[in-house]
C-alpha cells in the first residue's frame, strides 16, 4: 500500500528538507568532521605543502560526497511525501540554497578553529619549546611568522575548497530538483 502524497507548500517542503538534511547531515557530518579534524591536524610545518595538498583534496572530495548524498536523500524524501510542481520547486530551491550556504559557513568556521588549534599545539609543544631555548628571539619570531603564514594558507585553501564545493552542490541540487519535477 503506497502512502498518499500531501499537497506541497514552501513551508512544509522546506521544513521536511531541512529536517532530513539535519538528520543525515549530522550522521555523515560527524564522521567527515572527525576525518577533517584529523586531516587539518596533520598539516605540519616540516612537510607543510604535501600534507596541505593531500588533506585539501581528501577533505574536498569527502565534503562533496557528503553534500551530494545528503542533498539527494533530503530532496527524495520531500518528493515522496509531497506534490511539488515547477513553481514550488523554484521556491524550494532558493530555500535549499540558503540551507547549503549556512552549512558551508559553519563547516568553514570549524575548519578555521581546527587549523588554529593545530597551529597553537605545534607552537606550544615541548619539542618546539626546547629548541626555542637555543634560538635567538629573532629566529623564534621567524618560525612563528612562518607558522602564521602557513596557517593563513591552510585557511585560504580550505575556504576556496568549501566555496567550490558549495557552488557545485547548488548546481547539483538544481539538477536533482529539475529531474524530480520532470518525473513527478
Amino acid at each position: 500500500m503506497t502512502r498518499e502524497r500531501k499537497e506541497g507548500t514552501v513551508v512544509n517542503t522546506t521544513l521536511e528538507f531541512l529536517g532530513t538534511f539535519l538528520w543525515y547531515g549530522f550522521l555523515w557530518g560527524f564522521v567527515f568532521g572527525i576525518l577533517q579534524s584529523i586531516l587539518v591536524g596533520i598539516v605540519k610545518v616540516d612537510k607543510f605543502l604535501l600534507n596541505l595538498i593531500l588533506s585539501a583534496i581528501i577533505v574536498w572530495s569527502l565534503s562533496w560526497v557528503w553534500g551530494y548524498v545528503v542533498c539527494k536523500r533530503s530532496t527524495d524524501v520531500v518528493f515522496k511525501k509531497y506534490f511539488v510542481d515547477g513553481s514550488l520547486a523554484r521556491s524550494l530551491y532558493k530555500n535549499i540554497t540558503i540551507i547549503i550556504v549556512v552549512f558551508t559557513i559553519i563547516s568553514t568556521a570549524i575548519t578555521f578553529i581546527n587549523a588554529k588549534n593545530s597551529l597553537e599545539k605545534q607552537l606550544n609543544n615541548t619539542e618546539f619549546k626546547m629548541q626555542s631555548v637555543f634560538m635567538t628571539s629573532e629566529e623564534q619570531g621567524k618560525i612563528k611568522t612562518e607558522a602564521q603564514n602557513q596557517f593563513n594558507t591552510v585557511i585560504l585553501i580550505f575556504t576556496i575548497g568549501n566555496v567550490l564545493v558549495l557552488l557545485s552542490l547548488i548546481l547539483v541540487e538544481k539538477n536533482i530538483l529539475n529531474k524530480l519535477v520532470e518525473d513527478n
